[in-house]
């Protein structure tokens, strides 16, 4: 399946994302990218995650959502480099 991925919005409420909500629905993809997406486009988003879920066999407790880690790695965001981005922006002092 081939669904185009935004930027997402700001990486300091990615990371709160992140580490605050195991599993994230439409809402939280809608803030995380700061846009209002079809239901089309959601779907397909979180279809790739859970083609991914499927395959590592990950749990999930909330039909309307997908888990938050498998959706970061299969869009492209790895924690691990946006924690790592944050900080540099914040030791280059351009953000607070």
């Amino acid at each position: 399946m081939n669904v185009r991925i935004p930027p997402i919005k700001d990486i300091k409420n990615a990371i709160i994302i992140y580490y605050t909500k195991p599993e994230i629905d439409n809402k939280d993809i809608s803030e995380l990218f700061g846009a209002d997406f079809s239901m089309g486009k959601l779907s397909r988003m979180r279809a790739l995650v859970r083609q991914q879920m499927k395959e590592e066999q990950t749990p999930f407790f909330n039909a309307n959502a997908v888990n938050t880690d498998v959706a970061y790695r299969v869009w492209g965001f790895p924690i691990e480099e946006l924690e790592a981005r944050y900080n540099k922006l914040k030791k280059l002092k351009l953000i607070d």
